[in-house]
């Protein structure tokens, strides 16, 4: 569907900004720039050649319409500096990633070899962010988020300093409640977790200060047996991709 000029989605994202804005191109500039890496306002603008005020005026449309979601860490204020871009719509994601360089060799009947030769070993990659997502709709469905440990009206991405250590630290999922954290790592690779994945969740979450803290791991692959002893220690929940579905 993406990489055959006949296909469904070969042009889909083009489609549907030219049916939802004006001056499309300044759009694909800035949504290539986001599913490159850039995140920063003023890094967008600079690959986008843009001005910052005029990008973020297409940034707010582009949030408007579900493209484009504005993220801070979750324990930050709303008006916090601290915020980065990311394409909220997987699928515009994967578009601006791989079909859109290569949309000329595509045209040109090579789609095939495209995708294999280039685009079939960074799946694995591109699907970490993807996987992220699908860990958090999970914690929301509702045979799941009534048997959590405590209600959250919303999870997030936390990252920041490691005082310790000195230096940046991420988690993927942290929820919030009152007296309660809920943190989650997520592992999308061929290979089992193991222990160290654990215990380097667990050694995160003791960066915040937190009477109750709990602990999920999510893995496409399930779990190797270092992880039962620490599972037991700190009460993680261990779920696998073929749980989830």
């Amino acid at each position: 569907m993406f990489f055959d000029d006949n296909g469904t989605l070969f042009e889909e994202p083009v489609n549907l900004l030219k049916q939802e804005m004006r001056d499309p191109a300044f759009y694909h500039s800035i949504i290539s720039a986001i599913a490159q890496g850039a995140g920063k306002l003023n890094e967008i603008s600079l690959k986008a050649g843009l001005e910052s005020s005029a990008c973020s005026n297409f940034m707010t449309s582009l949030i408007e319409v579900g493209i484009v979601e504005k993220e801070r860490p979750i324990t930050e204020k709303e008006t916090s500096r601290k915020t980065i871009y990311r394409l909220q719509d997987s699928m515009f994601l994967f578009w601006y990633r791989f079909v859109r360089p290569n949309i000329t060799a595509i045209a040109m009947g090579t789609g095939e070899f495209v995708y294999t030769e280039y685009v079939r070993n960074q799946i694995r990659s591109f699907m970490g962010s993807v996987f992220e997502e699908i860990c958090r709709q999970y914690l929301y469905r509702p045979d799941v988020y009534q048997t959590l440990p405590f209600f959250f009206g919303k999870l997030g991405r936390w990252w920041g300093t490691n005082p310790a250590k000195k230096r940046e630290e991420e988690i993927d999922i942290v929820a919030l409640g009152e007296g309660h954290m809920l943190f989650g790592e997520c592992k999308w690779r061929n290979g089992k977790v193991d222990a160290g994945v654990m215990q380097t969740l667990v050694e995160r979450g003791e960066l915040f200060a937190c009477p109750e803290k709990y602990y999920f791991v999510f893995s496409k692959s399930g779990f190797d047996a270092s992880t039962e002893s620490l599972a037991k220690q700190f009460g993680i929940k261990r779920i696998a991709f073929g749980d989830m579905l």
